[in-house]
């Protein structure tokens, strides 16, 4: 029988620190060969150096393919609860074995989460499958296809989606999102409006725990924090006011922040880049390649960061994208993802390129209980 983690309410504390503060280093400092142990950090060469650093045997869970036979992370994890073992993971797969939480394989664990979840993302995207682009249907909306032809439910008071019976016959079909099904059956797929989909973390993973305990920054200007009380989980919000006003005074001292004239009239969400006309990549790429030839003279380019959406930045087969095709920053400069977070491997860069307007979904801020002001939040110094 599926664990009511709903009666459940463990110990939940969000360490709110700051850049530099330490706080991988006071983690694995912390770490006791008295308890168990899931340590779920945002990459994987991070895994590597909690193995290498904590004072308490840590196993990553793996993939393994010998003799014919395939062994999933998934399948892994669930030996290593079952053992006892203290784990560390990644984000990626922690948050995809709510069933392992539902069975109640969490209950003996401290979970230690190094910077905060996803939580929720827009799936709208997963109702064009490919199999329907390949039979050339049109999809036009998520009720067109699956609430008026029965294949799914909406719970009027939650939105949770629930797949019928219906869908569960045909799911084969290739008008049918196979990924939308597996959210469905999961508890974990939302309807906003009239056509808007929202995948939420399973809450389970959060409360079928021992304890949780979540290092991050900033915390209550996270979708994370709307989350958990979103969902009823309780959290105690431990910070240190004082370093965070000594680390706020060096950022100004240290950090000198610049505007790039010829582009700051462009708008810069991930929907306006990829809208933007060829006029618009070339004023981009050209202000790039000017802020290369004066501001960046002699930098080295890999001790440059630069962040945008993916497909600007990259074209087809690793050639440069729009924005990079003639900024001659495309070389050895750092690109990451808007959504990086948690890594020290990019500590040796000097600059950063913010090609970046960060605004909350508005689908997902009404989901979350509040406008986007209200959901994306202002941390408060004392």
């Amino acid at each position: 029988m599926p664990f009511d983690f709903t009666q459940h309410s463990p110990e939940v504390t969000i360490k709110d620190r700051h850049c530099g503060y330490g706080k991988s280093t006071d983690l694995i400092a912390s770490l006791s060969s008295e308890r168990s142990y899931l340590i779920v950090l945002p990459l994987n060469s991070e895994v590597q150096r909690f193995i290498n650093d904590a004072p308490v045997a840590l196993v990553e869970p793996i993939t393994v393919e010998s003799g014919g036979i395939h062994r999933r992370k998934r399948d892994h994890l669930r030996e290593l609860l079952n053992g006892g073992h203290s784990i560390v993971t990644t984000h990626a797969l922690f948050t995809d074995v709510a069933f392992l939480a539902m069975e109640g394989l969490l209950l003996g664990y401290d979970v230690v989460v190094d910077e905060v979840l996803s939580v929720v993302r827009c799936v709208t995207q997963e109702l064009l499958t490919d199999g329907a682009k390949a039979n050339g249907v049109a999809i036009k909306s998520w009720k067109g296809l699956y609430l008026d032809h029965g294949f799914a439910t909406v719970d009027q008071e939650t939105g949770m989606v629930r797949a019928t019976e219906e869908w569960d016959r045909k799911q084969d079909l290739p008008e049918l999102s196979k990924a939308l099904f597996n959210m469905a059956k999961a508890d974990c797929l939302f309807s906003v409006g009239d056509n808007v989909l929202l995948w939420e973390l399973p809450p389970v993973l959060l409360m079928a725990v021992g304890s949780l305990t979540v290092y991050t920054f900033l915390a209550e200007g996270s979708l994370m924090a709307s989350f958990m009380r979103r969902n009823g989980i309780v959290f105690d919000l431990d910070r240190d006011p004082a370093s965070e006003r000594r680390f706020r005074d060096q950022a100004r001292s240290l950090i000198d922040v610049r505007g790039m004239p010829s582009i700051n009239k462009l708008r810069f969400s991930y929907s306006a880049q990829n809208a933007m006309t060829k006029a618009d990549h070339s004023r981009v790429s050209a202000a790039l390649k000017r802020l290369r030839e004066r501001d960046l003279k002699g930098t080295d380019r890999n001790n440059v960061m630069i962040t945008s959406a993916k497909s600007m930045w990259f074209g087809r087969n690793g050639k440069p994208g729009p924005f990079s095709s003639q900024s001659r920053l495309f070389q050895d400069t750092n690109w990451l993802p808007n959504t990086t977070r948690g890594t020290n491997d990019y500590r040796h860069c000097s600059h950063l390129i913010y090609l970046y307007d960060q605004n909350i979904n508005p689908s997902i801020a009404q989901f979350l209980g509040g406008s986007c002001r209200e959901v994306g939040g202002n941390l408060k110094v004392a």
